[in-house]
């Protein structure tokens, strides 16, 4: 899409440039009236000054030469401007990686603002290992063997 309306802009410019020089283009010629009749005589009769036409084509060159020096730099500026988005939109990517990373440790993180406890008498293993299936953390013990859980209340 760019590319075309690169194309039709450098089309338009071109068109403009031939458009300024073509009236010194229609009075070149000049033609005398020729003596005799005849297609040869009349060719013999014509004379024709190209000086304004060399004089239109160095300066459609000169702009043409101008259009290529530009469209260069327009080429150099779309590809430094393609790359710019590329990166920026790499570096959006892993920002938003980085982001949701980070909520998901904050969630882990979060600590609830309630919790529920248990006390169990006696320090039996295999009551430990179904608690914390149930979601219960062992959080201290006492001198008297007893075992304190706790885990968020419901509902938190």
């Amino acid at each position: 899409m760019k590319r075309t309306a690169y194309i039709a802009l450098l089309a338009g410019v071109i068109g403009f440039a031939i458009g300024q020089f073509t009236p010194s283009v229609r009075t070149a010629v000049s033609a005398e009236k020729p003596e005799q009749k005849g297609d040869q005589n009349l060719m013999a009769a014509m004379k024709i000054d190209i000086t304004p036409l060399r004089q239109d084509l160095d300066k459609i060159l000169e702009s043409l030469s101008q259009i290529k020096e530009a469209t260069a730099t327009v080429e150099k500026s779309i590809s430094q401007l393609t790359k710019s988005t590329t990166d920026v939109a790499a570096k959006g990517t892993l920002l938003s990686d980085i982001s949701d990373n980070l909520k998901a440790i904050a969630k882990q993180t979060e600590r609830p603002s309630k919790w529920e406890y248990k006390f169990i008498a006696g320090r039996v293993e295999r009551n430990a290992n179904l608690l914390g299936q149930e979601g219960w953390e062992l959080v201290a013990t006492t001198k008297d063997d007893f075992l304190l859980f706790k885990r968020p209340a419901k509902g938190e």
